[in-house]
């Protein structure tokens, strides 16, 4: 029986422990990007509860949960980069995903080759390089995401002493990204060869998009700048168009979802889906009646840290249905959940109005509506939106993301000059 009780007890601390940092990292980490972690959870022997206990747990604090058998080595081990594919394994990740997780995978674990993944606190993807035989100081660039700095203009961008000084005061946000910036630095050759691309930090607003009412809250450029001008990008390639002599409204569905009125190049206004505005999404609430959300601040049911987290993790579907899984919820509403139906066509619904008032911005001009993101994989969502905005301009869909194949092909350019390269 003490043995039982000490099992109970323990898992009891590992589901809270759990808890509490899941808390944390979205409360702390899940500012600008959608984040994959890896959790390992396995069953004692003739039982199967602490998965779905752990799995209930995730899915409660508003994080989606995929099960991935196998050990989280091996998915890394396996995998080959790909610029535009899928990695090919049958786990099904993501080469940006494997990119994105690379430096935070434990340095105590041997691959097949006998190389420690993360040798000498170097990021893993070094190895990789090592295995392949390239010399990493005869790479032209190395590129990351952008970290938080003071607002600029898309492009690309050196990293210098000022960018990375500006990061690490965390004066304007702190992500994982801002590691992802320092890495860059600390491997380039020269201190001169590493860049960021159209940073979180952008900023191109006109100034009437700044107005919110209120002087000492203004409107903020914060979305998913990259993917926005990535895709934006692709489809004037596509169609022979000159991206800055273009208008585009881009609508990016995934865990947060943003629209942004792209006027000849530059992002005039957007949504801030990230901390309440626009439209509601999978597990963010977009824009809440201001009433409401001040009584609530003040009822005494919540703390200051438990409103911030409210809504950005629980919000969206997840707050109607519990479950933050398109696939899973249109399969319900599918299967007869009325409700399931109901906020599927309420996310739709708020995305078009969204894509709407950008329209307005454009003053009309819109030459394409471009759909983005994890969310337009769906095809009854994709024809929802066509019927709502299609009347606007012709729609075209650009499903998942094109960010990592940006971050390639803009240093590109400005390695063979045709992209200007800007410095703090």
């Amino acid at each position: 029986a003490k043995g039982k009780a000490s099992k109970i007890i323990d898992k009891t601390t590992h589901v809270e422990t759990l808890s509490a940092l899941l808390a944390r990292l979205q409360n702390d980490n899940e500012v600008l990007f959608d984040t994959t972690f890896i959790i390992t959870a396995y069953d004692e022997k003739g039982k199967a509860d602490n998965k779905r206990l752990v799995k209930r747990k995730i899915r409660e604090l508003g994080f989606s949960a995929n099960e991935m058998f196998g050990r989280q080595a091996d998915a890394y081990l396996t995998s080959e980069f790909a610029a535009y594919d899928a990695v090919k394994i049958s786990r099904g990740i993501q080469s940006s995903s494997i990119a994105a997780c690379f430096p935070f995978v434990s340095n105590a674990v041997d691959d097949a080759d006998g190389i420690l993944i993360g040798e000498n606190k170097l990021p893993a993807f070094v190895d990789f390089f090592k295995r392949k035989g390239v010399d990493i100081g005869q790479l032209d660039a190395f590129v990351s995401r952008g970290g938080h700095t003071e607002p600029i203009h898309g492009g690309v961008w050196r990293i210098n002493e000022k960018m990375l000084e500006e990061s690490r005061s965390m004066k304007y946000g702190n992500h994982a990204s801002d590691l992802g910036m320092r890495i860059a630095y600390d491997l380039a050759k020269d201190k001169h060869s590493a860049y960021i691309v159209d940073s979180p930090c952008t900023d191109e607003f006109e100034p009437l998009a700044r107005y919110s009412g209120l002087p000492e809250m203004p409107r903020q450029s914060r979305f998913h700048v990259l993917n926005h001008k990535a895709c934006g990008r692709a489809f004037c390639k596509e169609h022979g168009l000159d991206y800055n002599q273009t208008n585009l409204v881009v609508a990016h569905m995934g865990g947060g979802t943003s629209v942004a009125a792209h006027k000849h190049g530059r992002l005039i206004d957007g949504d801030n889906g990230l901390e309440g505005d626009g439209a509601f999404s999978t597990n963010r609430t977009g824009a809440l009646p201001v009433g409401a959300l001040v009584d609530a601040c003040y009822s005494g049911q919540y703390t200051r840290e438990q409103m911030h987290r409210k809504p950005n993790g629980p919000g969206g579907m997840m707050a109607y249905v519990n479950d933050n899984d398109v696939l899973s919820v249109y399969n319900k509403g599918v299967a007869g959940d009325s409700q399931c139906m109901e906020v599927i066509d309420a996310m739709v619904y708020q995305t078009a109005k969204c894509i709407g008032a950008m329209a307005t911005v454009l003053e009309g001009k819109v030459d394409a509506v471009l759909l983005t993101g994890g969310v337009v994989h769906n095809e009854y969502i994709v024809e929802q939106l066509k019927k709502r905005v299609g009347f606007i301009a012709p729609v075209y869909v650009y499903p998942g993301e094109r960010e990592m194949l940006s971050l390639g092909q803009q240093t590109y350019y400005a390695l063979t000059g045709k992209e200007e390269v800007f410095e703090l």
